[in-house]
């Protein structure tokens, strides 16, 4: 089903290199693969709410950034409209999968754990 809308986000906190699972993302959804509409914002970007996403990836790096980690989570429900699009994965969403299920309590969440491909997937309680 091409032509969906795609958002990639990675939270705000400072780093060098792009997120590489992200970036695989974007070659899979993106004009030579599947032929999506794929946007990548960095942090809280007021322009991409209010567009309908089909799916919005959020990536996650460094565990000791959990805090803006989830608030970047919060901001891609938002932004998604429903849990059920988001997808959370990375080396932090595997190292403190329990933290994370704490902290994001009233959105609900299935996961498996392990294996930083494997997404933290979010749905509604």
């Amino acid at each position: 089903m091409p032509n969906r809308n795609i958002l990639l986000v990675e939270p705000g906190y400072r780093n060098k290199y792009p997120p590489l699972g992200l970036m695989k993302i974007a070659a899979y959804h993106g004009p030579f693969g599947k032929k999506d509409n794929v946007v990548f914002v960095k942090g809280d970007r007021a322009e991409v709410v209010g567009r309908p996403w089909d799916r919005v990836y959020v990536t996650t790096l460094f565990s000791f950034e959990w805090k803006e980690i989830s608030k970047s989570i919060e901001y891609a429900i938002k932004v998604a409209g429903s849990p059920r699009k988001v997808f959370v994965g990375g080396i932090a969403a595997s190292l403190m999968h329990e933290q994370f299920i704490k902290e994001l309590s009233g959105v609900g969440c299935v996961s498996s754990r392990g294996c930083y491909l494997k997404p933290l997937r979010l749905r509604s309680s």
